[in-house]
C-alpha cells in the first residue's frame, strides 16, 4: 500500500471514529439510550446532589464533569495496519463507570442506561457517512475490506466496547 493510500486510510478511519462519538456524546446528553428511549430518571438522592453542583437533573446526561466526566473521555485510536480502528473511554476509573451503567447496572438499583453502541438508524448515517468519505478521498477498497472495518465497529458496538488492558 502505498504512502497515500495509507494516509486516505487513516483519515477515513478518522472520520468514521469521530462521528460515531459525536452521535454517542450527542445522544446521551440528550437522555437517550441506544435505540432512543429516554433514560430511567436519576434516584431522588442523586439528583439533589446534581442540583447543589449546578448540574441539570432531568434528561438523565451521564455527565457529572464537562471537562473529564465519562463522555468527554470517549476516543480512539487507528492501528498502524489503517485496517480498524478501535473507540474506548480513556480513563479507567471513566471506565469502570461506563460498565456500570451500560451492562452490570448504576447505584444501589442497578439502574442500566445503554448509552455505548449505535441503533440501526444511527449505523445507517454511519453507512451514508462512509459511501460519501470513500467518494471524497477516492479511496480504493474492495468491498471485504470495508464489510471487515464495519463488523469490527459493529462487535465494539454490540459487546464490551472497552479496551482490552
Amino acid at each position: 500500500m502505498s504512502f497515500l493510500d495509507s494516509s486516505k486510510r487513516q483519515v477515513f478511519l478518522n472520520k468514521i471514529a469521530l462521528a460515531i462519538r459525536f452521535i454517542i456524546r450527542n445522544r446521551t446528553k440528550e437522555g437517550k439510550d441506544v435505540e432512543g428511549n429516554p433514560f430511567k430518571a436519576y434516584n431522588l438522592n442523586y439528583a439533589k446532589k446534581r442540583k447543589r453542583h449546578g448540574l441539570p437533573t432531568s434528561p438523565p446526561d451521564l455527565e457529572f464533569d464537562e471537562k473529564s466526566g465519562m463522555i468527554h473521555r470517549i476516543d480512539h485510536e487507528v492501528f498502524n495496519d489503517n485496517k480498524s480502528v478501535e473507540i474506548f473511554i480513556n480513563s479507567p476509573q471513566k471506565e469502570q463507570l461506563a460498565i456500570y451503567h451500560n451492562i452490570m447496572g448504576a447505584g444501589k438499583s442497578k439502574v442500566i442506561r445503554e448509552f455505548w453502541g449505535l441503533s440501526k438508524a444511527e449505523n445507517e448515517k454511519l453507512f451514508t457517512l462512509i459511501d460519501d468519505t470513500m467518494g471524497d478521498l477516492a479511496i480504493k477498497m474492495t468491498e471485504e475490506e470495508v464489510v471487515e472495518i464495519l463488523k469490527d465497529l459493529e462487535k465494539q458496538s454490540t459487546k464490551t466496547v472497552f479496551r482490552d488492558k
